[in-house]
Formats: C-alpha cells, sequence, structure tokens
C-alpha cells in the first residue's frame, strides 16, 4: 500500500512520540515543526489510547500525555516506558532544575542554561557515600549518560564536557515541585537506604 506524503509524516511523528514521549525542538527542528502542523491530525491518532498531545512552543516541547488520572486508572497499563531514576541523577535534576530557573531570573550572554561537568561532580560530592574515589566516578558518569538518554542534558560538542539543561527539566520539575523535591532528596541521603527513589520520567 503507497502511503501520502502526509500519512508518512504522521507515522514519523508518533513513532518518535511514542518512542521517547518527549521531542525537543532544539533536537531536531523539522519534526518538531511536523508536530505542530499535524496536530490535530496526532491527536485524533492517540485519542483511542487515552493520550493526547501538549506542545510548548516556547519551551520547545512536544510530548504526549494522559487525558486524565482516572483515565489511567481505568486502562491499568502504562503508556511508554516508566523511568525510575537513580537517587544521584534525582538529585542532579533538582540542581540542573535550579540552575535553568536562575539562567531565566538572571539572563547571561548565553543563548541557553548550560552547566559543566565539574560543576555538576563538585554538586554531587555532598551526596556521595562512595568508600573509594573511582566508585563514585563510576556513578556519576552513569549519571550523566542516564540524563543525556532521558535528553534532561545535551553536550553542545563530543567531548566538550559542557551541557545544556534542556526544557524537560521544567516538565518534570515545575516550581512548585522544587522545595518538596530538595526536601525529600536531602532525606533520602541522610538515611541509609541504597535503593531507588520514587521520581518517574515518562
Amino acid at each position: 500500500m503507497d502511503l501520502s506524503k502526509q500519512q508518512i509524516e504522521l507515522a514519523g511523528c508518533l513513532r518518535r512520540l511514542l518512542k521517547s514521549r518527549f521531542l525537543l525542538k532544539s533536537k531536531n527542528e523539522k519534526w518538531f515543526q511536523t508536530i505542530i502542523d499535524l496536530r490535530q491530525e496526532i491527536e485524533r491518532a492517540v485519542m483511542p489510547i487515552a493520550l493526547t498531545l501538549e506542545v510548548n512552543e516556547s519551551l520547545g516541547l512536544a510530548y504526549l500525555k494522559t487525558v486524565s488520572a482516572e483515565a489511567e486508572e481505568a486502562v491499568n497499563f502504562q503508556a511508554g516506558r516508566r523511568r525510575t531514576l537513580t537517587p544521584l541523577a534525582s538529585a542532579l535534576v533538582y540542581k540542573l532544575r535550579h540552575q535553568r530557573l536562575q539562567f531565566y531570573l538572571n539572563p547571561t550572554n548565553e543563548s541557553s542554561p548550560l552547566i559543566n561537568t565539574e560543576e555538576m561532580r563538585e554538586f554531587l560530592q555532598n551526596f556521595n557515600s562512595a568508600k573509594l574515589d573511582s566508585q563514585f566516578e563510576r556513578a556519576f558518569r552513569k549519571t550523566l549518560e542516564e540524563l543525556t538518554e532521558l535528553q534532561i542534558i545535551d553536550e553542545v560538542r563530543t567531548d566538550s564536557g559542557v551541557f545544556e539543561i534542556t526544557a524537560l527539566c521544567e516538565v518534570l520539575l515545575n516550581l512548585d515541585q522544587i522545595n518538596e523535591m530538595k526536601a525529600r532528596m536531602e532525606n533520602y541521603f541522610n538515611s541509609d537506604t541504597t535503593t531507588g527513589t520514587d521520581h518517574h520520567v515518562g
């Protein structure tokens, strides 16, 4: 069966949104614009699985979300992959969100909020319970890989050690949640618990 250009574009939008749930304009302007152009068609396509399309043009972010908590409970099956962040990743998300907020409250010459590897390492040293430096470094590198894969940070150039803090931070942790997250994070690292946190992505 031959597909029209619009059908192919619609399929491309749906596959990208369903794979990761989030699409950043900064990572793919072409598909972000296609999502805007086909917004009504995408919404009609995902409604049968109790999802709706959210597009935030000011943040440059498009993603799928459930139509309601009631529908989610009734369907009783997670749409897409649900990821539980590791403790260090959860702590770093707080730092990233706070730094992104400060960037917009106190604008600089930079075009986007940035953070470097050393700043992140220094912050996470506050929560370091590893007995060996090499153990902490492995956990730190794993944290960077985890948040890069989730598109929460994006290295501006390969091996530059400088990362953009993406708009995804604002979806994962809104202003009302910052203080709550800080308190929960401090309680966690002050305890003897070693399992994952309850902060989820997706």
